[in-house]
């Protein structure tokens, strides 16, 4: 990580509300998904420098992985007939498994994933509210016959 000139530590990048603006660093990409996740979160969850820290890696993680599935997606079909097409193949698709994987660690460690805010008592809750009368075989037309049958 490139050290920080101290005119850069005595300004501090914030917005109007307290939300911290994507630091000069990031790509175009890295501060388009800084800002989209900033702004879909409270203002004051990334108040620290260590939460900030944790949301450039994350920021990178997404970045990388996107990158990592344009390639897969526009791996040619043909390029699987041989042994060097097939590794280069499973490769990619290895190192973007890990980039995901990275990339949902920090953002458990950030606590912006769903599974990261409940308790396992409002987790239980919430899964009893779910669901109710408006279940697939209950409607006409359904598989054979009458609904509910």
């Amino acid at each position: 990580m490139a050290r920080r000139s101290l005119a850069s530590l005595a300004v501090a990048a914030v917005s109007i509300d307290g939300r911290p603006n994507p630091p000069a660093e990031l790509t175009k990409a890295q501060a388009a998904a800084w800002t989209q996740i900033v702004l879909t979160e409270t203002a004051g969850l990334f108040k620290t420098e260590a939460s900030k820290e944790l949301l450039v890696q994350y920021v990178r993680h997404l970045d990388a992985a996107s990158l990592l599935a344009s390639s897969i997606d526009s791996f040619e079909l043909d390029w699987l007939t041989t042994a060097e097409g097939l590794e280069r193949y499973d490769r990619l698709l290895k190192v973007r498994e890990r980039e995901v994987r990275a990339s949902l660690s920090v953002a458990t460690k950030l606590r912006i994933t769903p599974q990261s805010r409940y308790t396992a008592k409002a987790a239980g809750t919430a899964a009893s509210h779910v669901g109710g009368a408006n279940k697939p075989w209950n409607y006409v037309g359904f598989g054979e016959g009458e609904a509910g049958a």
